[in-house]
């Protein structure tokens, strides 16, 4: 069940307001009681049973027998209905304590977990809905109330803002008889509309450094690149793949400066952001860590030859047929495909596939050229003192190259 609405439709102030009402979805609705969301679809054999909030969507799913398929469809269409019927002052106040220790074990508490957020803030300024983290933090999450969360499940969760796949052994005709019995007679309610965003400004080049009492040392180095969709997005994807192939010979495997490499494109509705990342090894320093990136993505940006590209393809192809190995994974593919819309030709499957076929060496390389030449914030991590919490804690920032 995926609703079109996320993060970044959150009124000014109210950050974590989207997951919030994520988490109250579980909490009961007008005919179903309090904790029995979990129980009624555990006892049927159900697996799975979990939810999904990002920038751009919120995702509901569950795993169930096709003899659970009705009971399914009833709890998602009561909960789609009738969510707020369950909702009150105490329920709000629980899942706002619940939201706050997710925070906790999952950014606060977490060796630089706060990494991303700081990166983030720097790429989009602070009106952009991308600036903030979803989960928002302990602070907007404890301020947010029982009338924030009512105006924005009226606002977006509609039967218009909903799409609803159903993936496995399903029968197409009593399925669809299931489903227009349990929605069909939802109460209507108009499609939301989103306010029209300025244009992104660039991002000036930007050093950071943040205090931590992790060991280990960091690189971060970020770009604001195009959104999901965008024939430059699916190039940069591929090369991100070739980058983090190129940098695990060069620093790790050659100068061995650093004992971990990630580099990747985050796809995202209004725009995407391309990042590497690197842990720095005992006896080297940031310094030599950014100038093995630097010299290696300079090569990228030299030549790209078109085996790296089929390498590539090949393996962003079978991680898409591996996501596939599952009924969840059959699922969250046709619901992009519904989300996105059709694509740009050639596209097959999902909209996507065609688009990685007919990238060219030119297309990578011409893409890597435009979005990742030049200087970009760039993140240290340093090993402070127990003064500095594991997450991090922004110490300098220094507008242009270091």
């Amino acid at each position: 069940m995926h609703y079109d609405v996320g993060s970044r439709d959150e009124p000014a102030g109210l950050f974590g307001l989207a997951h919030l009402v994520e988490h109250l979805m579980f909490n009961g609705s007008a005919h179903v009681a309090l904790n029995e969301h979990f129980r009624l679809l555990e006892r049927a054999g159900a697996t799975n049973i979990n939810g999904e909030t990002s920038f751009d969507k919120t995702d509901y799913y569950e795993t169930v027998p096709p003899d659970a398929l009705a009971l399914a469809l009833w709890l998602e269409s009561d909960r789609l209905g009738y969510l707020l019927d369950r909702v009150d002052e105490a329920a709000v106040r629980r899942e706002r304590l619940t939201v706050q220790n997710e925070q906790r074990h999952t950014m606060l508490d977490v060796g630089l977990g706060a990494a991303e957020s700081i990166t983030r803030a720097e790429l989009f300024p602070i009106w952009h809905p991308y600036h903030h983290d979803p989960l928002g933090t302990p602070a907007s999450v404890g301020a947010l109330s029982l009338a924030d969360v009512r105006a924005f499940v009226n606002t977006w969760y509609g039967p218009s803002n909903a799409t609803l796949v159903l993936a496995g052994k399903v029968d197409p005709e009593a399925a669809i008889a299931l489903v227009r019995r349990y929605f069909e007679t939802l109460p209507a309610r108009s499609t939301p509309t989103r306010p029209l965003l300025p244009p992104l400004p660039a991002v000036r080049p930007m050093f950071l450094r943040v205090g931590s009492s992790v060991v280990r040392q960091q690189v971060r180095i970020a770009w604001v690149t195009p959104k999901l969709g965008d024939p430059s997005d699916v190039a940069l994807d591929l090369a991100a793949t070739i980058l983090e192939r190129r940098l695990a010979k060069s620093v790790l495997g050659g100068a061995r400066v650093a004992t971990h490499i990630e580099v990747e494109e985050q796809s995202n509705a209004l725009a995407s952001v391309f990042t590497i990342v690197a842990i720095v090894a005992e006896d080297h320093t940031t310094d030599e860590v950014v100038v093995a990136i630097n010299e290696t993505l300079a090569d990228v940006e030299s030549a790209i030859p078109k085996e790296e590209i089929a390498a590539a393809k090949a393996l962003w192809r079978r991680g898409k047929l591996a996501r596939l190995g599952t009924n969840l994974g059959w699922a969250r593919s046709l619901a992009s495909v519904l989300r996105a819309g059709p694509g740009p030709a050639p596209t097959t499957f999902d909209g996507q596939t065609g688009l990685y076929a007919s990238m060219t060496p030119a297309a990578v390389l011409g893409a890597v050229q435009r979005y990742l030449h030049g200087s970009s914030p760039v993140e240290m991590w340093t090993q402070r003192d127990s003064e500095h919490p594991a997450s991090g804690v922004l110490l300098e920032r220094s507008e242009g190259a270091r």
